[in-house]
């Protein structure tokens, strides 16, 4: 919860904004220290959060292996931005991506340090509704 405050006190509410990126990952200690279900209802607590605050869908971003060992099953209709820098993304149970980070070694011109490079998984037409989907006022 403090978290999620922490966001919306940082983050501007606008409506032209893409919906709000949750970054979820972890080390060692997060594994060891907290139980799936433990972490699958602080996740919740800040996705309804943000979901609510921003009347937009979260976006989950997270490694394949946090996915597959937390994740996976739930927030079945939350898009997932996915990292992986091996291989294009393959889920355990076939759920498709939104978004892939592939790289976090690119090369931008006027940029000296490697940035990270992502696609989106769809055409330009669905990246057009995804935009303007997301500039639409909530419905009441």
């Amino acid at each position: 919860q403090i978290q999620a405050q922490n966001f919306i006190e940082t983050v501007p509410k606008k409506l032209d904004a893409l919906p709000p990126v949750i970054d979820l990952e972890y080390d060692s200690n997060c594994i060891n220290t907290y139980t799936k279900e433990q972490l699958l209802e602080e996740i919740k607590v800040m996705h309804d959060l943000l979901k609510k605050h921003y009347a937009k869908q979260p976006i989950f971003y997270v490694s394949k292996s946090f996915y597959h060992i937390v994740l996976l099953g739930s927030f079945k209709d939350t898009p997932l931005w996915i990292r992986d820098y091996q291989e294009k993304p393959q889920l355990k149970d076939q759920r498709d991506w939104m978004f892939w980070q592939h790289t976090n070694q690119g090369k931008i011109q006027g940029i000296t340090k490697p940035v990270d490079l992502n696609v989106f998984s769809g055409s330009q037409r669905q990246w057009q509704y995804f935009i303007e989907q997301n500039k639409q006022a909530p419905k009441p």
